[in-house]
């Protein structure tokens, strides 16, 4: 039994001892060493026998724990289960804030928004402390829920309140993204508007509310930049900060775009090819470039760059895969890279 894996020592232990007192302890130990490992399947097990061994001690966190396993292994339902049991059973433990916490995302992936709004508001009402860190998560989790829900000017306070408190979290990085986006989509819906109002009055106002919009969405993209930068200088970025900087510097381009600064979107987009020369993302930042000279009246230019696009696709690598960057296959860029060719 000493040889074997700390979860598997303690299921034996457990077998061994199923009429002593340490039973539903050496169950416990077994079923935290098993999500340690992230084996999700037998901490299942073993909380589900833990749960009908022991109906008072650390019963709260083994509902989380359990609906924490389930959640993992995609049982939603079987997971929400538990978590409303350790809510409804356990209502002021501490343990039910975790539950809420991940209820809250358990509703999200079924899109039922408004219940999982209703769980983190229920975190930030109660009496947790903000300096908790299930009150930290609650907040930065209503923001995301918000941007998700499409609510951008309600994301954008609640992201922006979690930023001001706690400028060092592991979420703020990503809040200040959403932050950005949330600004940048509510340009494009401002910009709908206007299509349809006739109003020159209306349309002035509009057209100062879309640029304000776009300004505030370019500075949180610089300010990512910024840090990413500065952390890539010092050691290696981690896979999502490389994804955030890498949108971070598109977006940061289309922005200046939109906003009519055309050479300033050409010196940006040409800093994200030059960064991101062999990913196939960088076909993107040439054909938005070549669209910006001919808003400046530059075919020459304009044809310059999409034939420098063509060499740079031929120089991408065979395996490497376009779908997860681009929204074109290699040989759609092919094709889309030539028409715009013809066009000019």
């Amino acid at each position: 039994i000493l040889s074997a894996a700390p979860e598997v020592t303690g299921v034996l232990l457990a077998e061994l001892e199923t009429t002593t007192r340490q039973y539903t302890g050496h169950l416990w130990s077994s079923a935290e060493n098993f999500l340690a490992g992230h084996d999700y399947q037998d901490a299942v097990k073993v909380l589900k026998e833990y749960l009908k061994n022991e109906t008072r001690r650390r019963h709260s966190r083994a509902l989380v724990n359990l609906g924490e396993a389930l959640l993992a292994l995609d049982r939603v339902d079987d997971a929400l289960a538990a978590l409303r049991d350790c809510v409804d059973f356990h209502p002021a433990d501490a343990a039910a804030f975790r539950a809420r916490l991940l209820a809250s995302r358990a509703y999200l992936e079924k899109g039922e928004t408004a219940k999982a709004e209703n769980l983190l508001q229920d975190n930030l009402d109660g009496t947790l402390s903000p300096s908790s860190k299930e009150w930290r998560k609650s907040l930065f989790a209503m923001g995301r829920l918000l941007y998700i829900d499409g609510q951008y000017d309600k994301a954008v306070a609640r992201l922006g309140e979690a930023v001001q408190r706690y400028p060092a979290a592991p979420e703020t990085l990503d809040a200040r993204y959403l932050i950005a986006d949330s600004h940048r989509r509510s340009a494009e819906a401002l910009q709908e508007k206007l299509r349809s109002s006739q109003v020159p009055s209306a349309r002035q106002v509009r057209t100062g509310q879309i640029c304000e919009s776009l300004e505030k969405a370019l500075q949180q993209y610089r300010k990512i930049q910024e840090t990413l930068s500065q952390r890539q200088q010092a050691g290696t970025l981690t896979a999502p900060e490389k994804s955030i900087l890498r949108n971070s510097c598109f977006a940061a381009g289309s922005v200046q775009f939109d906003l009519g600064r055309y050479q300033e979107a050409v010196q940006a987009y040409t800093t994200a090819a030059y960064r991101y020369q062999s990913d196939p993302a960088v076909l993107l930042a040439y054909l938005q470039i070549a669209y910006a000279q001919q808003r400046m009246n530059k075919p020459a230019d304009a044809r310059n760059t999409l034939k420098q696009a063509k060499v740079v696709l031929s120089r991408i690598k065979l395996d490497i895969p376009f779908d997860m960057s681009t929204p074109h296959s290699r040989k759609e860029w092919e094709q889309l890279l030539d028409r715009r060719l013809n066009d000019l």
